[in-house]
């Protein structure tokens, strides 16, 4: 994400945060960008399969929303 897009997204989630709400984010500085959206967005879907059940799940058993 270019610097621009990237304050525009961290203000957008800011706004959906309650006082008492946490946010945890991450940065692989050590990999090349190639190697990053390989491993993200992978043409048969893999990743987002898989990040969307910890999404169901946490909503399911742990009373997200």
């Amino acid at each position: 994400m270019e610097p621009n897009e990237t304050v525009h997204s961290l203000k957008g989630i800011r706004s959906h945060l309650e006082s008492k709400d946490a946010f945890l984010i991450g940065f692989d500085l050590q990999k090349d960008v190639e190697t990053l959206n390989a491993a993200y967005n992978d043409a048969a879907g893999v990743t987002m399969r898989f990040n969307r059940n910890v999404l169901v799940r946490i909503n399911r058993e742990l009373g997200g929303t």
